[in-house]
């Protein structure tokens, strides 16, 4: 966040809008990533404007992903949809996953397998080991723990071996695995 936000201001007196944008987007996400949910939001929103000023589509893509995570991190369920839907929009694609998860986290289990049935195989090892997590994470949601940790136990083979950010999401999926089994 320190480095980050230092970045943005050298970047700032380049008046290159697209590292600007850029800055604004990593400030974002290391906000993000320790739950400094408005302030992230904040970050994006920024990026987002110069994102779309530039004609940065693929980074504005990402944007939108990062700030539907971050509403549907902090319970705005109707924010992320709607960053949701903008990503869609310009991606001409439907986030089944997004749809699913958002979902699943207002309660409506039925729908959102229907939309979780919909994503595609995984096409890498990586998506399909960050599936692993997603799985374990809808069984968690239905009580069934064993299969929640079985699910979380293979993800830990892969965020063992990819470092700091997987590694994040694995402890933070454990803690609110735990939390649900009081």
């Amino acid at each position: 966040e320190k480095f980050f936000s230092k970045s943005l201001a050298l970047y700032i007196k380049t008046n290159d809008e697209q590292q600007i944008a850029w800055a604004w987007g990593a400030l974002g996400i290391s906000k993000w990533v320790v739950s400094k949910f408005s302030e992230a939001m904040n970050a994006f929103e920024n990026a987002e404007q110069l994102f779309k000023k530039v004609g940065d589509t693929v980074d504005l893509l990402g944007t939108y992903y990062c700030m539907k995570m971050t509403e549907l991190e902090s319970g705005h369920y109707a924010q992320s949809l709607e960053y949701t839907f903008k990503g869609n929009d310009l991606s001409g694609g439907v986030d089944y996953k997004a749809l699913g998860n958002l979902y699943a986290a207002i309660g409506d289990d039925e729908t959102a397998e229907k939309y979780f049935l919909k994503i595609p195989p995984p096409v890498n090892e990586d998506e399909r080991y960050w599936q692993y997590l997603g799985n374990g994470m809808r069984y968690a949601g239905k009580r069934r723990f064993d299969s929640a940790l079985h699910y979380c136990h293979l993800f830990s083979y892969y965020a063992k071996a990819k470092g700091a950010g997987p590694l994040i999401k694995l402890d933070e999926s454990m803690g609110n695995l735990h939390l649900a089994q009081k």
